[in-house]
């Protein structure tokens, strides 16, 4: 399996616990959308899976190894898993090419070189090499921010709300290419939305989210 929870709960208090009890699996290449309200915790199991948050109870597992539990809390960057956060987290004072490089600034300068060409060819910005966050496009930006997380070769990629700051057209454009990349580069993806549009046309399965606990896990058609 790419991803399994097994009975994660995870709380800031005992009062209000934010994730109850939650478990699932994805297989290899899957890509399986999280629904629910806000507040929901979407997000939360997105951090939980890549390292930001440690469950209070439970087991997570990436590429069937243990990656959190009461004694295990691999760093996220020993999870070989990639995340695209909702603001896409740019650092604006850094180009296209910098933001790519800072995720894989420990391989030697000549291999930087070559996998930041490759990924930005891949999503399509290569002639925006040189250009800042703020001379892009919000969809231009999504793309830097996934390119960003596909150099480090994961093989899970989590995103959080990837299509919410996107026009009709755009995300359908984005879903399209996206879909393209992951079956390209055989990535599974677990991505938070409260769009059930976004969820069916871009997900094999939907699971469904409420008050911190999975209410339904559902294959789309």
């Amino acid at each position: 399996m790419s991803i399994r929870m097994t009975d994660v709960s995870f709380h800031y208090d005992r009062k209000n616990p934010v994730l109850e009890h939650c478990s699932f699996h994805m297989k290899p290449g899957e890509i399986v959308a999280l629904i629910g309200k806000s507040g929901s915790g979407k997000s939360t199991m997105l951090r939980l899976i890549s390292g930001l948050e440690a469950p209070n109870e439970g087991t997570i597992y990436v590429l069937d190894q243990v990656v959190a539990d009461q004694q295990v809390d691999k760093k996220p960057n020993e999870r070989q898993v990639g995340m695209v956060f909702q603001d896409y987290a740019l650092f604006p004072h850094l180009t296209v090419k910098q933001n790519v490089r800072y995720g894989i600034s420990h391989l030697r300068k000549e291999d930087q070189e070559i996998l930041i060409q490759e990924m930005l060819e891949l999503v399509g910005l290569l002639d925006k090499i040189n250009k800042y966050p703020h001379e892009l496009s919000g969809g231009q930006q999504q793309r830097v921010a996934l390119a960003r997380a596909l150099a480090r070769k994961p093989k899970v990629l989590l995103l959080d709300e990837p299509f919410s700051n996107l026009d009709a057209s755009l995300r359908i454009q984005i879903r399209n290419d996206l879909s393209l990349i992951l079956k390209k580069q055989e990535i599974s993806c677990l991505f938070a939305t409260h769009d059930i549009h976004d969820a069916r046309h871009f997900a094999h399965r939907i699971i469904h989210l409420a008050d911190g606990r999975i209410v339904s896990d559902e294959k789309c058609l």
